[in-house]
């Protein structure tokens, strides 16, 4: 999804998991840019409630998506190089984050 959106050789470094998806935190090394999605493992192909929200930790920095989607919520992008990020994301009242990290 990152890539498709924006370019720049996105790669996975973390994700988490929840009943009824996953979210994914991406970065590029050449855009220097965080990326977060929420994909369905769920009741795909039918519009349910998805979000999903990005955040750098100094910057305060804040990118998020969130609506009736029938298969992920995002990309959503943030630029902090040297800062960490953290990402949430959910689906049908389920949801999952993660602490501080990707730091640099």
């Amino acid at each position: 999804m990152c890539n498709a959106t924006a370019g720049g050789n996105y790669q996975v470094q973390r994700s988490a998991s929840f009943a009824g998806g996953r979210i994914y935190q991406l970065y590029s090394a050449s855009t220097k840019k965080n990326c977060a999605v929420t994909m369905k493992t769920r009741d795909i192909g039918k519009a349910t409630n998805v979000w999903v929200r990005l955040q750098s930790q100094k910057g305060a920095k804040v990118a998020s998506d969130s609506g009736s989607f029938k298969y992920y919520a995002g990309p959503v992008f943030v630029l902090a190089p040297g800062d960490c990020v953290r990402y949430s994301g959910g689906a049908s009242g389920a949801s999952a984050s993660a602490g501080w990290g990707n730091c640099g």
